[in-house]
């Protein structure tokens, strides 16, 4: 056996079933990955909406909430970003995996950006097309800025995950 042909691998990535091909779809990994953080923030999304669309007269005031809230949603998306890398390194030898924490984590922007649309669909009782536009302005950047932020949380722990298990290995 020669040096090369002990040492070499190939580089595509491996074919898996069709199942999980389907499975790791943008759409689906958006529908799988971000139902879960929005669970996690739905309630203080409602409280959030309704003080700064609904009642003009009330202020939110939850904060302790919010940060308990923001903290928990971390965590979830640090756990599902590593759940999914390592099921896309593991299965598919993928080397996409960095958009793939990318997307596991904006993904919840999609929701909050669904769920704006509901909002205004079935409570608000806007009338005026200025008003709509607005809204619909102002929650398509923030749902761009959360979907950002949280997409960045997911690409940091890809990033470190794929680091620590990729260094954990002994060459000898």
């Amino acid at each position: 056996m020669t040096e090369k042909s002990m040492y070499y691998t190939t580089r595509q990535p491996k074919k898996a079933g069709k199942f999980l091909a389907v499975l790791f779809n943008y759409l689906r990994t958006v529908c799988i990955y971000g139902i879960i953080p929005f669970g996690i923030v739905y309630v203080e999304l409602l409280f959030i909406f309704n003080s700064v669309w609904l009642e003009k007269t009330t202020f939110y005031f939850m904060y302790g909430f919010l940060f308990v809230t923001i903290i928990m949603l971390i965590i979830i998306i640090i756990e599902s970003t590593i759940v999914a890398v390592y099921i896309s390194l593991v299965v598919y030898n993928d080397p996409h995996w960095i958009w793939l924490s990318f997307q596991v984590g904006s993904s919840l922007g999609w929701f909050i950006y669904g769920y704006s649309i509901y909002y205004y669909v079935r409570i608000l009782n806007v009338q005026d097309f200025v008003s709509g536009l607005l809204y619909f302005v102002y929650m398509a950047l923030a749902s761009v800025i959360i979907g950002v932020s949280c997409g960045a949380v997911g690409l940091l722990t890809g990033l470190l995950f794929v680091r620590k298990i990729y260094g954990a290995i002994k060459v000898d």
